[in-house]
């Protein structure tokens, strides 16, 4: 999990689940208050591991509903994993 650069304290990781929200939500660091943004490397990286499978997957002839319910188990799957591989850089 990623940590403040200024006083070390840990970033929550609820937190940085609702900085990958619309917009790119800056995340706060709850100690010093220093705000941190995700790299432009880890916005592309999240929309390629959520996109990615879904383009593969779509090349097997599947029912609909088994399709969708792969798509969206797939992408959660990446979501809540991200926290943990996702780069911050200070907000300017």
């Amino acid at each position: 999990m990623k940590s403040c650069a200024a006083c070390d304290k840990r970033m929550d990781y609820t937190q940085i689940l609702k900085s990958f929200s619309w917009y790119y939500k800056p995340v706060t660091c709850m100690r010093c208050g220093k705000h941190y943004v995700l790299t432009n490397v880890s916005r592309c990286l999240l929309s390629i591991m959520i996109v990615l499978p879904m383009v593969f997957l779509i090349q097997v002839e599947w029912e609909f509903l088994i399709e969708i319910l792969i798509h969206l188990i797939g992408a959660l799957i990446v979501i809540f994993t991200a926290p943990f591989f996702v780069a911050f850089k200070e907000k300017e």
